[in-house]
């Protein structure tokens, strides 16, 4: 949405997902564990702070309509995982089709934090999941859920470049639900990209050109 007024095309899909955190429970880990389903690590206040894997719910708007294509590799991939919804392109939405003048508030102003509801089902599904192959935490509920917003690329990796018929405008962005993981490291190579310094890793996997060259998206490309 930001990059729109300036006549940027960014194709990118928002998945609403959800995450919770447990009651304090002793054992099982002190660090993280991941699954092909879901994920957790160890929490300061002794319980656990969950998430499923690629789950989430997508409303389609004029917005990924438009970017439908690019996209379809990665939804037959992540179909099974994902619900589909028709959704209208609200002004809170970060990908809302809203235009306005430099004089005028902009969406971002009028919302500082954007913060979706949760799903409830999703947490449900997966505290079932946790017991089931931890039968030690058969008893422990969830105690809070809150709602997220993941921003993806049509191959899942994200953008960290500069836009060339923009000179000075950068992007770092689409972290495809790896932002948590990988930010230290974009940033860094955000920061040595807009200073003109030498690069901690090959910028080139990330150029913004990839988006409107002709390049194929392949989300089956990297890891």
């Amino acid at each position: 949405m930001f990059c729109r007024p300036h006549g940027i095309d960014l194709p990118q899909a928002g998945v609403f997902a959800t995450a919770w955190r447990t009651e304090p429970v002793q054992g099982i880990t002190d660090g993280c564990i991941g699954t092909p389903s879901f994920a957790f690590r160890r929490r300061e206040d002794g319980g656990f702070t969950v998430g499923l894997s690629g789950r989430g719910r997508v409303e389609l708007n004029l917005n990924s309509m438009r970017h439908a294509l690019k996209f379809f590799r990665l939804f037959l991939i992540r179909r099974k995982a994902l619900t589909l919804r028709l959704g209208r392109s609200y002004a809170y939405s970060p990908d809302a089709n809203l235009t306005w003048r430099p004089d005028e508030i902009s969406p971002f102003e009028r919302t500082r934090v954007f913060d979706p509801q949760p799903d409830p089902k999703l947490v449900e599904e997966g505290m079932l999941q946790l017991r089931r192959q931890f039968p030690e935490l058969r008893h422990v509920k969830a105690a809070e859920i809150w709602g997220g917003f993941i921003d993806s690329s049509p191959d899942t990796l994200p953008v960290i470049s500069p836009v060339e018929k923009l000179p000075g405008f950068f992007i770092a962005a689409c972290f495809s639900g790896h932002g948590f993981g990988t930010g230290p490291a974009a940033g860094h190579l955000a920061a040595d990209l807009v200073t003109g310094t030498s690069t901690i890793v090959d910028p080139h996997p990330f150029r913004y050109s990839r988006m409107t060259d002709g390049t194929k998206l392949d989300p089956n490309s990297w890891g």
